[in-house]
């Protein structure tokens, strides 16, 4: 059930947007994303991989964040270069 509200929900709408920069909070949201990106239902490249669920029960989420600091920023300088480009 929870698979066919992503795909005729989320999948389709997501698709309306165009470029969408997508900050998935949680390890969950993440796999949900990998798959529609495999699926060619979303670019991958605008998914920001690494963002910690910013939960106060994710203990973890400062040094997830730190290790994954510069993985991020230079993904959102290539994402904000190409917007730079194509709009």
């Amino acid at each position: 059930m929870l698979k066919k509200n992503i795909m005729e929900g989320f999948a389709t709408e997501i698709g309306t947007i165009e470029r969408p920069l997508i900050i998935p909070l949680g390890v969950n949201v993440t796999k949900v994303l990998n798959y529609l990106a495999g699926q060619d239902y979303m670019d991958a490249n605008n998914i920001l991989l690494g963002f910690p669920h910013p939960s106060g029960g994710n203990g973890h989420r400062h040094k997830q964040f730190a290790a994954n600091k510069e993985q991020m920023k230079m993904m959102l300088q290539h994402y904000f270069s190409k917007e730079m480009t194509v709009g």
